[in-house]
């Protein structure tokens, strides 16, 4: 597959007080050739590794599944969910910056954020990673971040664990289909992760409504009932937060693990559950 043409990527701010919403373009996979000494242009090698959802291509596997964090590809993968054509990453960046504002500032909360391993800052209420301090100010900015603080200081270690979404039910794939406009899709989008099942990595299984005393026996029981195996778990630096990225790419995206936005578009945790199970798709 031919990759996608590239945008070029923005210089970074001198100053420090733009606001960066680290977004991965296709200028990052696009084919770069090296030229000699002698000035004769080499040879280009091709992009073997691809993304359906986005139409870009990368050389390698590392880039590939950087890509496919990004909230450019997510973005896609909805799109691709109600059978409509992917944005740029042009296009994504330009929406990106218009919703995100101008002029913000302020520090990060010491309660909220802290470093990672890789040199990332992380929102620990949300588990999430950012690359710079910007990004991180943006996201505690979001009205997602405040409710997720929220939910966490509303929360005790005693309250049962309940696998509900917020809210009534709402039928997201005809509103999705009727979007009018980028920014309704973007809305809705944004209105249907907030609505979704909130699943915790420590105590909650992807694939069932069990509940686990705490991580090891999750991990073990995914394991012996579902046949769910992490590829070298020794490795993997942060269990917990794997888990929670494939919790929400399966409860607030709605995407199975295997098919990853291909097929028909599934709009509820049951049905991705259910998708899973009977095709034997419990995997990574």
């Amino acid at each position: 597959m031919p990759a996608a043409e590239t945008v070029p990527a923005a210089p970074p701010s001198e100053s420090g007080t733009e606001i960066s919403t680290h977004i991965e373009t296709a200028s990052q996979f696009s084919e770069l050739g090296s030229v000699p000494a002698d000035g004769t242009a080499a040879p280009k090698v091709a992009a073997s590794y691809t993304c359906l959802a986005c139409r870009v291509a990368f050389y390698t596997a590392l880039d590939q599944r950087s890509h496919m964090r990004t909230d450019w590809h997510r973005y896609n993968l909805l799109r691709k969910g109600v059978e409509l054509p992917p944005v740029t990453a042009e296009m994504f960046a330009e929406k990106s910056f218009a919703a995100a504002g101008a002029g913000m500032s302020g520090s990060l909360t010491e309660d909220t954020a802290s470093m990672v391993s890789g040199g990332y800052l992380r929102c620990k209420p949300c588990r999430k990673n950012f690359n710079t301090e910007n990004a991180l100010m943006n996201h505690e900015a979001s009205k997602k971040h405040r409710e997720c603080v929220a939910t966490d200081e509303a929360e005790s270690p005693s309250q049962p664990r309940v696998q509900v979404e917020s809210g009534p039910r709402r039928d997201w794939a005809k509103e999705l289909a009727l979007a009018e406009s980028e920014e309704e899709l973007y809305r809705l989008y944004d209105e249907k992760i907030a609505a979704s099942v909130k699943l915790d990595p420590v105590h909650d299984c992807l694939f069932c409504v069990h509940a686990s005393e705490d991580i090891s026996a999750n991990i073990e029981h995914m394991v012996k009932v579902h046949s769910f195996f992490i590829p070298y778990l020794d490795h993997v630096v942060d269990v917990e937060g794997l888990l929670s990225y494939l919790g929400k790419k399966m409860a607030g995206a709605t995407t199975c693990l295997q098919c990853n936005g291909a097929g028909r578009a599934l709009h509820t945790l049951e049905a991705v559950r259910k998708h899973m199970i009977d095709k034997g798709h419990c995997s990574i």
